[in-house]
């Protein structure tokens, strides 16, 4: 009776951990998830790991049961599990069952950096040294991950050309790492339109303002490459990569976000009148607030959403709308009371100067958005501040909470 009691508590530990996790990574982009709403998680997410710790010899049992479940919350935990029992075999079942579900595999690759640095000694090296390209791959994840140099087995695979997610996982490596001296190898895979794009995202990182900027501009580029192009630009070149996104579509998602990143206070009047748009409205006012730095809910500026107004999947059956509302956790800004706003303080935002989060760009404010920023927020501070000084590495924002303090601090 107590043994079913225990196994029946270690498994509700497991459905619990591996739910949490799977809300975490839905919060690691949020507009509107602080640090410390992460680190909320991420502490209750631990405990439930420590439930499982503590049925002894079961926990291993509940690793295998959560293979056979499969799913990448279940692959994080069992994945987890065996690092923490150092038992090698335990981990090359896990790698070996997972890499038979690619979807699953998020779940190991998240494992690897949530774990201590205690429990990868010997396993990443291990891995740099595979001839298996995805197992090579997770090696310079983890190294990523927890800001620890690969040394020549990432030079090694970046030159790669058999495989191409390989070559990919080293270009952001490379660029992760601020692994300056690799400049002109990210620059020669700008030549491969496999990897063209994370290789110019990597060369930007590392200081390059050429070639790389050409391939970001290119209108094929995957927005979450795409959105470091307005972070490096200047005012006059921004300008240009604003009109050319504009000639394309004036009402486009990654044009209202570009504004914002790119800083310049001459398109907030344009925001405030794209803010009428009910499908752009909230996605606007963050745009507003990245620029100048207002909390709309701190300064009373919330508004209504406009009545009839529906996103994402509802109960009526006969509506076939299932996609998610990509603006989630974005307050609606009250326009007219926000142009009341900005008429009063617009002089403190002259023209010809770029801000981020209320402030002209400066090391030492992105470091005060990583500690207090949301999560979009911290992510632009982080490639800010490796923008500013080429060969820092770039701060791991999706890091447990702990580890981000601790390095913040």
């Amino acid at each position: 009776m107590t043994q079913r009691i225990i196994t029946s508590l270690r498994d509700r530990h497991c459905d619990e951990a591996a739910f949490l996790w799977t809300l975490r990574i839905g919060m690691l982009s949020r507009p509107d998830i602080s640090l410390a709403e992460l680190e909320a998680v991420d502490l209750r997410i631990e405990a439930h790991l420590d439930g499982i710790r503590s049925s002894g010899k079961g926990a291993w049992e509940a690793g295998l049961m959560l293979l056979d479940k499969g799913g990448a919350g279940h692959a994080f935990l069992a994945t987890t599990l065996a690092l923490e029992s150092k038992r090698r075999d335990r981990l090359v079942d896990v790698l070996t069952s997972v890499a038979k579900r690619p979807p699953d595999w998020s779940g190991v690759v998240s494992a690897f950096g949530w774990a201590s640095r205690a429990n990868l000694t010997g396993v990443v090296s291990d891995l740099l040294k595979s001839h298996v390209p995805a197992l090579r791959a997770l090696g310079l994840d983890s190294c990523a991950m927890h800001c620890v140099d690969p040394g020549l087995m990432l030079a090694e695979s970046l030159t790669q050309q058999i495989d191409s997610t390989l070559r990919m996982r080293a270009l952001r490596a490379a660029g992760q790492l601020g692994r300056v001296e690799l400049l002109p190898a990210c620059l020669d895979a700008l030549n491969t339109e496999e990897v063209a794009q994370v290789a110019a995202w990597a060369a930007a990182l590392l200081g390059d303002r050429g070639m790389s900027l050409e391939r970001l501009s290119r209108r094929d580029t995957a927005p979450q490459m795409q959105a470091l192009l307005p972070l490096l630009l200047d005012i006059p070149s921004s300008n240009s990569f604003l009109k050319s996104l504009a000639a394309q579509d004036h009402k486009s998602r990654r044009l209202v976000r570009s504004i914002g990143l790119a800083g310049n206070t001459h398109y907030v009047p344009w925001l405030l009148k794209t803010m009428t748009d009910p499908a752009l409205a909230r996605l606007a006012g963050e745009a507003f607030c990245t620029i100048t730095g207002l909390d709309l809910d701190a300064a009373g500026l919330v508004g209504k959403a406009p009545n009839g107004f529906e996103v994402g999947p509802n109960d009526d059956p006969l509506d076939d709308r299932v996609e998610m509302d990509e603006d989630s956790g974005i307050p609606w800004p009250d326009v007219a009371r926000l142009s009341v706003w900005w008429s009063g303080e617009y002089s403190r935002f002259p023209t010809g100067t770029r801000f981020f989060m209320g402030q002209p760009l400066d090391a030492t404010h992105f470091q005060h958005v990583l500690h207090h920023g949301t999560q979009r927020q911290r992510a632009a501070a982080a490639q800010h501040l490796t923008l500013l000084r080429p060969g820092l590495a770039l701060f791991n924002i999706e890091a447990p909470a702990w580890r981000q303090r601790q390095s913040l601090a």
